[in-house]
């Protein structure tokens, strides 16, 4: 099917290498929003997202205790090492992230 220029596309998955349509309203979507193409199909990109959800990749440091939903909303929870390790930390927050000079000005 057409929709304002863009015609249906058969892609390959690059995780299961099986061909999957690439629809045109889809593309006109993808192209709306600055998206590039899908690498996945509809299943491998399901599997993916459950596998993150189950804690399969690495990255930001996340509150998960067990009771109550403490961080409004179930979002990240960046704790203070994290924050130090990626450039948080500065003028502003104790003074950490600034030289001491000695008493001879170096």
């Amino acid at each position: 099917m057409a929709i304002d220029g863009y015609t249906d596309q058969t892609l390959t998955c690059r995780d299961c290498s099986q061909p999957f349509l690439f629809e045109a309203g889809e593309q006109k979507f993808f192209a709306e929003r600055g998206f590039t193409p899908p690498s996945r199909c509809k299943g491998c990109r399901q599997k993916r997202k459950a596998e993150k959800e189950a804690g399969g990749g690495g990255g930001v440091s996340t509150s998960s205790s067990g009771g109550g939903d403490r961080n409004g909303g179930g979002r990240p929870v960046v704790t203070e090492v994290s924050s130090r390790r990626h450039g948080g930390g500065g003028e502003g927050r104790g003074g950490r992230g600034r030289r001491r000079q000695d008493d001879d000005g170096y």
